[in-house]
């Protein structure tokens, strides 16, 4: 999965995956720090939860606290803060 991401992006530089669904999977976190280290694959990578749909896993609340318990607070920043500005170009 993570081979595909990587050919597209290098494809379509405007690609961008957010970790909605998947978060609630703890095998994924794994996946995501080593997805944050590339520096290219980093910048488009964006938050988010699908709330509506994983609530059956696990609570927002308990997502937000796995994920960030999971990552470091520039890694957590950059997926939630600094990438969302980048992709609304604002």
């Amino acid at each position: 999965e993570r081979c595909r991401l990587v050919q597209h992006y290098l494809q379509y530089k405007n690609l961008y995956a957010d970790i909605s669904y998947i978060l609630h999977a703890e095998e994924i976190l794994p996946l995501l720090k080593k997805t944050l280290q590339h520096s290219d694959l980093s910048k488009n990578v964006l938050y988010g939860t699908d709330f509506c749909v994983v609530r059956n896993h696990k609570s927002e609340k308990e997502m937000l606290a796995d994920l960030q318990a999971g990552l470091s607070e520039a890694e957590f920043d950059q997926i939630a803060r600094e990438n969302p500005v980048q992709f609304l170009n604002i």
